[in-house]
């Protein structure tokens, strides 16, 4: 962004939401805001237990692989709008799928939203001593996902877990997810016209 109001390069994409107040009020820059067909997402490890794609798929070696009411506890947790606004200046389109809004296919489903009281209850009921602890690895050097990761903490902890933050390199990070050596992995995925291929690639060995 900053080369960008420089002139140092005349075109740039995918800008952190932090620098779009900035590029607004600038009237040496066009800004063209659109909804990619990407998104950010958490993944869990359910039973990528061999690495992914290599059977058995037996059911992975962490709390939220064997308990599904703390899936269901984790996503009512979560506050996406204020996620949204917190992190992300409130420039990103909140969801819970693989496809985009942008994307014909869409299916308009509404989030779960954010319910405390109905997580406590579900994690109360797998009977698990208190807190729950999970860990989430998350991009050594990025900022952004090192304050995502600290309002999923907050929010995490309200409701009975507690979010242990393990910064890797990108690779490091991306191969340890592939190998099944993770219990949760915050990662992006840029998306691609055929929805398909925001689903299907992540299930074939």
């Amino acid at each position: 962004a900053t080369d960008l109001q420089a002139g140092s390069i005349q075109v740039a994409n995918d800008l952190s939401p932090s620098n779009i107040t900035a590029l607004k009020t600038d009237s040496s820059v066009h800004l063209m805001q659109t909804t990619s067909l990407g998104y950010n997402g958490i993944a869990i490890n359910i039973a990528n237990t061999h690495g992914a794609g290599n059977p058995p798929f037996t059911t992975a070696d962490n709390p939220l692989a064997k308990y599904p009411a703390l899936r269901q506890a984790f996503n009512l947790a979560l506050n996406r709008n204020t996620i949204n606004k917190v992190l992300f200046d409130g420039e990103y389109v909140p969801g819970c799928g693989a496809i985009s809004p942008a994307s014909p296919y869409f299916p308009d489903v509404p989030c779960p939203p954010q319910n405390v009281a109905k997580a406590k209850q579900l994690v109360k009921s797998t009977g698990l001593p208190l807190p729950i602890k999970i860990t989430l690895i998350t991009e050594a050097g990025d900022q952004e996902q090192v304050e995502e990761g600290t309002v999923l903490q907050q929010m995490l902890d309200a409701v009975g877990f507690k979010l242990t933050l393990q910064p890797l390199e990108a690779n490091t990070g991306a191969t340890d997810a592939e190998d099944g050596k993770f219990e949760l992995y915050l990662g992006q995925w840029s998306g691609r016209v055929d929805p398909e291929q925001n689903i299907q690639v992540f299930w074939e060995p």
